[in-house]
C-alpha cells in the first residue's frame, strides 16, 4: 500500500480503536450501574426473606398458643368453606367428638352424621339461617360418641359474606357442655 493509503487505513484503525474504547466504556458503566441495582434487589430480597421467616415465627408462635389454650379451655375450632364445602376441624374438635384427629376430609353431610338424628333437623336449619349475610350460628345439639357416649356440644359461628354477600366461609367453636 501507498503511504497515502496506509495513513487512511492508521486513522480508520484509530478511530475503530476509539469507538472500541468508548463502547468499551459505556458497557463497563452499565454492568456497574446493572450491578449495583442487582446488589440492591438481593439486599432488599433478603430482608424480605428475615421479615417473612419472622412472620412465620410469629405464626407458628401464635398457632401453638392457639393450640394450647384450646386444650386448657375444652373449646374446639371449626372453619368451613362453603363454596368447595370443606370442613376443617382442630385437634380440640376431633376430641369433643371422640374422634382421632386426622386428615379425613369432612365436609357438611359427614358432620351432620355425627349429630344425633333427633337433632340433625335442628341443626340443619340454624346452618341455613346461619347462611346468609352477617349470619350468627348458636345452636346445642347431641353427639353420639364412637365408644357411645352421648354427649351435648354448643357450636357457635359467624358466616362471611364476600362483597357481593355471598356467603363463602363459616367459622366458629364448639363445645362439650355435657
Amino acid at each position: 500500500p501507498s503511504p497515502a493509503a496506509l495513513r487512511i487505513e492508521i486513522a480508520e484503525r484509530t478511530r475503530a480503536e476509539e469507538a472500541l474504547r468508548l463502547a468499551q466504556s459505556e458497557l463497563e458503566l452499565r454492568v456497574e450501574e446493572r450491578t449495583a441495582e442487582l446488589k440492591k434487589v438481593n439486599e432488599d430480597l433478603l430482608l424480605e426473606m428475615d421479615r417473612r421467616q419472622a412472620v412465620e415465627q410469629n405464626l407458628r408462635d401464635s398457632e401453638e398458643q392457639l393450640r394450647l389454650a384450646q386444650e386448657a379451655s375444652g373449646v374446639g375450632v371449626w372453619d368451613w368453606d362453603t363454596r368447595s364445602d370443606r370442613v376443617e376441624w382442630s385437634d380440640q374438635t376431633f376430641r369433643i367428638f371422640g374422634l382421632q384427629p386426622s386428615q379425613q376430609k369432612l365436609d357438611e353431610s359427614s358432620v351432620l352424621t355425627l349429630i344425633h338424628p333427633e337433632d340433625r333437623a335442628t341443626v340443619k336449619l340454624a346452618i341455613r339461617e346461619a347462611l346468609r349475610p352477617g349470619g350468627e350460628y348458636d345452636t346445642e345439639y347431641r353427639i353420639q360418641r364412637p365408644d357411645g357416649s352421648l354427649r351435648w356440644v354448643l357450636a357457635q359461628g359467624r358466616t362471611h359474606c364476600d362483597s357481593e354477600s355471598s356467603p363463602f366461609r363459616r367459622s366458629g367453636l364448639c363445645m362439650d357442655v355435657t
